[in-house]
């Protein structure tokens, strides 16, 4: 399944930053082939949150990358930092549910967070999976577990020469932090180097 975290992954603790906010995304970290981006917006009240980006290439087929991405053996394999993950289906074969449970170092908390998922139509060898963060009743708010609000992002798969496809997945969450960024920083770009890694080791594995 397309966890976030996202994955993700994701990384989830966000900070507001200390500048204006830039309407487009900078480079701030690139290795094996990974290019992370972050781009800072504001709420309509004025509050700042992060988005990012990553960009990479997988020698694998998107319904590989769909597998990889729905699958919770497939997904155990190169999420990081998950103590928890499950997934259910949704409406449709398009549309899923998941849950992730985060465990994070100090100073950090544990989160978790309850995500649907929709795959949306292809069109010249491009796939689009948009998710964002919703209510589910079976998985209430645990004590000592914080709940991650506002999530929002999408995976784009788009079919590349010789059996590769260009990922690009973009995250972002409107929670803002407690913590200062030097803290926050360095755990949300390494986590998320680390899990798009992890991703393509995994899918090219097939």
């Amino acid at each position: 399944m397309s966890f976030l975290l996202l994955l993700f992954s994701c990384s989830l603790a966000w900070a507001t930053p200390a500048v204006v906010p830039t309407s487009s995304f900078e480079l701030v970290d690139e290795e094996s082939g990974i290019q992370l981006y972050e781009r800072w917006h504001k709420t309509v009240e004025g509050n700042a949150y992060r988005e990012l980006k990553t960009v990479l290439k997988v020698k694998a087929l998107t319904l590989t990358l769909l597998r990889t991405l729905r699958e919770e053996q497939q997904a155990e394999k190169w999420m990081r930092r998950v103590d928890e993950v499950r997934s259910f289906p949704g409406q449709h074969e398009r549309h899923w549910y998941a849950y992730v449970h985060y465990g994070l170092p100090w100073p950090a908390r544990d989160h978790d967070c309850t995500i649907a998922y929709r795959q949306t139509g292809s069109a010249a060898g491009s796939t689009t999976i948009q998710f964002e963060s919703v209510a589910l009743k079976q998985y209430p708010i645990k004590d000592g577990i914080e709940r991650i609000t506002g999530l929002s992002g999408r995976w784009e798969f788009e079919k590349q020469a010789n059996g590769y496809t260009e990922v690009r997945y973009f995250i972002q969450t409107t929670k803002a932090s407690s913590l200062p960024r030097f803290i926050t920083d360095p755990i949300v770009r390494s986590n998320m180097m680390r899990t798009m890694e992890g991703f393509r080791e995994v899918a090219e594995k097939g």
